[in-house]
Formats: C-alpha cells, structure tokens, sequence
C-alpha cells in the first residue's frame, strides 16, 4: 500500500472506530505515545477565555478520552459522524508525514442530523514495517454546537 493509502487509512480507521464505538479501530489509528491536542478555532472563539489547548498524552489516555466522549453522545441519543476530506500531505520522509485535512462533524438522533461545523486535523504521522499512524494530531475546533447545550442550539 502506498503512503498516502495507508494515511487514509489511518484517518478512516479514526473516523470509523469512534463513530461506531469501536476503540479497536481508533487505537490502531495511533502510535502508543500519541498525542492529541485540542485546540479552538481562533478565528472564531476565544481561545484564551475557552481555557486554551487540551493535551492529552498516551493512546491509552486518548482512547479513555474518547469512550467517555462517546458515553455522553449515547446518553444523550446522538450518533456522532464525522466526514474526513481534503487530505494534504505537506510533507514526508520514509518515515515521517505531516498531513491536514477537513471534517465536518454532525449527530444524529431521532429527530435528525445536525451540522455542528467544520474543523480540521493537523496530523504528524509515523510510519514503519506495521503501517503509519498519527503521532501527534492538533484538532482545531470549530463546531461550535457541540459545546452548546440543547436549550441554546
């Protein structure tokens, strides 16, 4: 497979995995000392009155971050999507990439689908002989509704 192949895949294995609930597939999407780091939107929040960048350390400590992400969706009826495109490979090695890309992130419930906007991944990928995984990824927030509550939305 070639690189940017085996890149997307990473990145549907991420998007599928956490849209299923399937922590399997997301943690093969990362390296064990990964990174994450969410980050608001500048262009349109606040990033200091949010409290600035989350970091989490360890695909552990990711993937507990994510199934209580995924608890709180399920408690409250949603069903999170995410729409990964535009993938660019800024640059690469044989062992290195560092990618962008686009997503856009909605829920669904019975009563439809709601577009909470477009936010994008900064990934640094690793690879070797077993694939290439995100390293470090630097999501830049933009979908303002989900951090609403339902009664502002």
């Amino acid at each position: 497979m070639d690189v940017e192949r085996a890149i997307e895949r990473a990145l549907m294995l991420y998007a599928w995995g956490y849209d299923s609930n399937d922590m399997s597939m997301v943690e093969q999407a990362f390296t064990p000392d990964a990174e994450l780091i969410f980050a608001p939107d500048e262009m349109i929040e606040d990033v200091e009155a949010l409290g600035g960048e989350r970091r989490t350390v360890g695909r552990d400590a990711i993937l507990e971050q994510f199934r209580a992400s995924r608890a709180g969706f399920a408690e409250r009826g949603e069903q999170p999507w995410h729409l990964i495109s535009n993938m660019l490979i800024e640059s690469q090695s044989a062992t290195q990439a560092h990618v962008r890309c686009c997503y856009v992130f909605a829920t669904q419930t019975v009563d439809g689908l709601t577009v909470h906007g477009l936010s994008r991944y900064f990934d640094h990928f690793t690879g070797s002989a077993d694939g290439w995984h995100i390293r470090t990824r630097r999501n830049v927030v933009a979908h303002l509704g989900s951090r609403r509550s339902a009664e502002q939305r």
